[in-house]
């Protein structure tokens, strides 16, 4: 009897654990269509959190990808730099990648850096535009 047990009810465990796997498996990967991430689903309409999500929603478009691309220097920008930074702005402007308009630079409160968001279309081949920046 020690033996049949000892030999037996692991046998029987695993047989039963293949067997609810085998049936229950498939059904495991239907949890995401009744499963929600957005943590916004759990809030109440009335959230401030509920409220900025829904007004995000308006702004952003799933067909860009935002590029910031920012300038800075040890010192304050001078003018040179900062028509630098202009002149690539308006290079960047030119590109097929761009899908939209660039915004205006956006400048530290030290004056030693500005930054530019670019949004690039998602479709786009966005390498050149990468090794353009880097050079």
């Amino acid at each position: 009897m020690s033996r049949w047990l000892r030999i037996g009810l692991p046998v029987l465990i695993i047989i039963g654990w293949l067997g609810l796997a085998g049936v229950g498996g498939p059904y495991f990967g239907k949890i995401d269509e009744v499963s929600s991430n957005d943590l916004a689903t759990f809030l109440p309409e009335n959230a401030e959190s509920t409220t900025v999500k829904n007004e995000l929603e308006k702004f952003q478009d799933s067909s860009t990808i935002p590029l910031i691309v920012v300038f800075e220097s040890d010192e304050a920008l001078t003018n040179t730099q900062r028509t630098q930074v202009s002149n690539v702005q308006n290079a960047l402007q030119k590109k097929n990648s761009v899908a939209g308009d660039i915004s205006p630079p956006i400048v530290s409160d030290d004056k030693k850096a500005e930054f530019v968001v670019v949004p690039l279309d998602s479709e786009a081949d966005l390498a050149p535009i990468i090794t353009d920046l880097q050079s």
